[in-house]
């Protein structure tokens, strides 16, 4: 017979949910909320919904962070596969969706329905293969870098985890063109100052002309800082 030292029982037949509804996911200890659990499917269809009515209906932060709690309260991954959409979505898009869909990153995230470790792992991705993005989207780097500037600019990610990120990509000229790209793109969303304040201090500057070499990073710095 079954022993309880055996691994879990077999699941009842009431929890076999039957095609095209997406699986239920067994909840992980320390949810946020005990909402239902959702399949990937069933949260990128959610957050795609979401970024629908944010641009349709006002960009109504309230509605959207109520949005959030009610679809996606107490999955545990809802925000990392969000924000791994959104980076995705933002390569080949419209400008307005692209807004929409950074700006909705940015009011979670302040509303404590994101995570740094949500921001981060995305994030990586997407500069360590930005390179990929380029072929078919010319304008990338300067995608990544509008959805790079909130983050640096709130302490969320910051220049020693973008120079690690960045110096796995092989191409130097890739290398100098994120970090090019993520100085204008932070000057254009949050100003000068802010941009001077992330890239300009001693320890940044040192990670900087470490990664790019001492004369292009000071290149980029007389252009752009």
């Amino acid at each position: 017979g079954y022993s309880p030292n055996r691994g879990p029982p077999p699941m009842p037949s009431s929890r076999m949910a039957p095609p095209p509804v997406a699986p239920k996911i067994l909840s992980a200890p320390g949810g946020r909320s005990g909402g239902e659990q959702f399949s990937k499917e069933k949260i990128e269809i959610r957050a795609k919904n979401m970024r629908d009515e944010f641009m349709n209906e006002g960009r109504d932060e309230k509605e959207l962070l109520l949005t959030m709690d009610e679809n996606l309260g107490g999955n545990e991954k809802a925000g990392n596969i969000i924000v791994q959409l959104y980076a995705d979505k933002s390569m080949d898009c419209k400008a307005p969706e692209r807004k929409a869909m950074n700006d909705i990153l940015v009011i979670l995230y302040k509303a404590g329905k994101l995570t740094k470790s949500d921001i981060e792992g995305p994030m990586a991705d997407m500069v360590e293969f930005i390179d990929s993005f380029v072929v078919d989207s010319p304008g990338a780097i300067g995608f990544l870098g509008e959805m790079l500037a909130p983050f640096l600019d709130m302490k969320v990610l910051d220049i020693k985890w973008l120079c690690e990120k960045t110096a796995l990509l092989m191409n130097k000229k890739d290398q100098k063109e994120v970090i090019h790209k993520a100085i204008l793109e932070m000057k254009k969303a949050c100003g000068d100052g802010s941009a001077r304040a992330v890239f300009g201090g001693p320890n940044e500057v040192k990670a900087l002309e470490q990664l790019l070499g001492a004369g292009e990073f000071q290149s980029i710095a007389a252009q752009c800082l």
